[in-house]
């Protein structure tokens, strides 16, 4: 097309650098290479196509919503003072490649001196523009000052308890975890009806839960207090037909929250489902805590035996596996950096919502296992099927973008005037795009 509109012909006036338009497209739209193209006085220049920056998703034309496509203009390599047309194609005009239908609507074109565009600066400049505002200045000192002597961690990942159930009587519900402490965190089966060992022709042994029935660990804040992951996993059978609200694990007393749980549902508040499942992780102090819920698909409430996981670890969100399969419904609040606070005890039968005395779990569990690191999916299927994690190391990095210094090894790494002195060498630099 002509350049008839008023952007004018001439693209260098006042430090033009970059041109800019935005775009609409479908969700029916077949996805092939979409283009811009100039042409100057002496030519076609050449086409710069979307998808050429890491920041440029071709799929973008399938979503219904604007994005902007911010184009340098030495790309197009033309004499940008001496225009005279703007095309815009999709395809490779020999007909090779991708073929698709669709509309995808183009509006606000805009000529720009360079700007910041946080997702095209260089990974150096990145290192040191901690609030990514292209410029390095207070901004990014007050980041680094508030996050002074923070440190990354190497850890042993573990099992730290294992109920498998398979007690068969008693009042004790042995842990068979091996940890490294050298001692058993056995529960105290509390059986308020009678009968609550059972032999299941699915699971073998297992509990039996009825009538506020519960198995309790209280010196968890020991082993459960300060960690940077957790992963919780339990075999459950419901005997309830309709939706409820009724919980399989808390970490502290039920108190209405799904702060340090995971129970069922049957009205979900967060996302508006119903018969879900929700779980949540606290982080924090003794003074300050902050929580992470997960609420997940509807309809996933089940008569049958069922395998729920959580896990969690510090920068990461918490995730919900259901029959070994990832929940994809997300997480409700901000992701969680900082260590697990509050975990005063392990109770087997309950949830949030039970607070009453003689309320509870109605139905059997089976198999317990807690770590203290976030398992992954191959490593929930392998609890799934009966098995347990060996001890790993893991590793936790600073949790902090102001660990700008790369020279120190991994366990001895610190927000500290190594990291300062990284900032004040590109102390008021800026990086804008085009550069």
């Amino acid at each position: 097309a002509g350049l008839t509109s008023g952007i004018g012909t001439d693209w260098t006036i006042q430090g033009v650098r970059a041109l800019s338009l935005r775009f609409y497209g479908g969700a029916l739209n077949g996805v092939e290479p979409m283009w811009v193209q100039l042409q100057d006085t002496t030519g076609y220049g050449e086409k710069v196509t979307y998808g050429d920056y890491e920041d440029e998703d071709p799929n973008d034309i399938t979503e219904e919503s604007w994005h902007e496509w911010f184009i340098d203009m030495a790309d197009f390599d033309v004499d940008p003072a001496n225009l005279v047309s703007i095309s815009i194609g999709f395809g490779n005009e020999d007909g090779s490649g991708a073929h698709g239908s669709g509309t995808v609507y183009f509006d606000d074109f805009r000529l720009y001196t360079p700007q910041c565009i946080a997702a095209r600066r260089s990974a150096e400049f990145a290192n040191v523009d901690l609030d990514a505002d292209c410029r390095v200045d207070y901004r990014d000192l007050e980041i680094l000052v508030g996050d002074w002597l923070e440190t990354d961690l190497l850890e042993i990942g573990e099992l730290l308890v294992r109920w498998e159930f398979n007690d068969a009587a008693g009042t004790i519900a042995t842990d068979t975890s091996g940890n490294s402490s050298g001692q058993a965190r056995n529960g105290d089966v509390n059986d308020i009806n009678g009968g609550s060992w059972v032999y299941d022709t699915e699971r073998g042994w297992c509990l039996d839960f009825n009538d506020g029935d519960f198995v309790l660990a209280e010196d968890a804040n020991e082993y459960l207090d300060g960690l940077h992951g957790l992963t919780v996993a339990v075999w459950v059978k419901n005997r309830v037909t309709t939706a409820t609200d009724n919980g399989f694990i808390i970490f502290q007393d039920p108190d209405g929250t799904d702060h340090r749980d995971i129970r069922y549902d049957a009205g979900g508040a967060s996302t508006g489902g119903t018969s879900v499942i929700k779980c949540g992780t606290t982080i924090g102090t003794a003074s300050t805590e902050t929580w992470q819920e997960y609420e997940s698909i509807s309809d996933i409430q089940t008569t049958s035996w069922q395998h729920v996981a959580m896990t969690w670890s510090s920068g990461n969100d918490v995730k919900l596996y259901i029959d070994g399969v990832e929940d994809a419904t997300g997480s409700i609040q901000a992701t969680l950096n900082g260590t697990t606070v509050g975990y005063t005890r392990i109770l087997v039968g309950k949830g949030c919502k039970n607070q009453a005395a003689g309320t509870g779990w109605n139905g059997l569990i089976d198999d317990v296992q807690i770590y203290n690191h976030a398992l992954s999916a191959t490593e929930i299927a392998t609890v799934k099927a009966g098995g347990t994690i060996p001890n790993k190391s893991l590793y936790y990095p600073v949790p902090s973008p102001a660990e700008i210094y790369e020279g120190e090894a991994q366990g001895n790494r610190v927000v500290n005037f190594k990291d300062y002195a990284e900032l004040m060498n590109a102390w008021l630099t800026e990086e804008t795009f085009p550069y």
